[in-house]
């Protein structure tokens, strides 16, 4: 079955929004395993900040806004603050010193697993619902 247009590209920004984020951030960190993953790959390139911080906007830009699709669908906004924190974390970690950037991070990927499974509950609860007891809980 093909997907439509819209589909795929919400697609992608559900899976590489938030890892493409992730691994921003991971390799800022500057990680030994990191950095001779990336040279074996003959991709040190990517440890430029004139390519990461950009990256990092769009990815973070990318899992935002399938949150905000998702709070569109199921109308509350717990996810979406625990994502916007995530983000914020994740755009900081990248100019903080390295200890305070790994634990940055850390509690990114917390606020963001957090955000993804409060959606993922919100949204089946709202498929869950018939009709008319999802529009009597809103008021």
């Amino acid at each position: 079955m093909m997907k439509s247009g819209f589909g795929v590209l919400k697609w992608i920004c559900e899976t590489s929004g938030a890892l493409g984020a992730v691994l921003g951030a991971v390799v800022c960190l500057g990680l030994p395993a990191v950095s001779g993953a990336l040279g074996v790959a003959g991709m040190t390139f990517l440890r430029n900040d004139r390519l990461l911080i950009p990256l990092e906007v769009v990815c973070c830009g990318a899992f935002l806004w399938t949150f905000e699709r998702g709070r569109q669908v199921h109308g509350k906004f717990v996810a979406m603050w625990f994502a916007f924190a995530a983000a914020g974390v994740l755009l900081g970690s990248m100019f903080l010193t390295a200890v305070l950037s790994k634990a940055a991070v850390v509690f990114a990927l917390i606020l963001l697993a957090v955000a993804t499974r409060l959606n993922q509950v919100f949204l089946k609860r709202c498929f869950c619902m018939p009709e008319r007891s999802r529009n009597a809980t809103d008021r």
